[in-house]
């Protein structure tokens, strides 16, 4: 017999627990181009998430400066500083990652951090 509960049952939407996997940075080290206003350079990308990525730098980047982040494996996309403590800065997607298929693929083929469930 099944207990009974007198509190509300919650159930995820399925893909709720995908979503969420998705949220979480991804470490990895890959050599991108960074394009801005004022030119472009070299980055390295330390981390990704569906919401942005971490990287480095020579460029003095400000945080609201928009930027194109770009390589083949995540495509080209489009990005604004949000914090900045030379070289690392870290940068929101301003279109989502999903939009980008190639940066999801990219980003589902990188191994979760330790202890992150999977």
């Amino acid at each position: 017999m099944p207990a009974e509960s007198n509190g509300p049952q919650h159930r995820a939407a399925p893909g709720a627990r995908m979503q969420h996997l998705r949220a979480e940075r991804r470490a990895c080290n890959l050599d991108i181009s960074v394009e801005t206003e004022h030119g472009h350079a070299r980055a390295t990308l330390r981390n990704i998430s569906a919401g942005g990525i971490g990287f480095t730098t020579i460029l003095r980047l400000r945080p609201g400066e928009r930027l194109q982040a770009s390589h083949s494996l995540i495509g080209r996309l489009a990005c604004i500083v949000r914090w900045a403590i030379h070289p690392r800065y870290g940068a929101e997607f301003t279109q989502s990652l999903q939009a980008g298929a190639t940066a999801f693929a990219f980003y589902d083929s990188l191994p979760p951090r330790a202890g992150e469930a999977h």
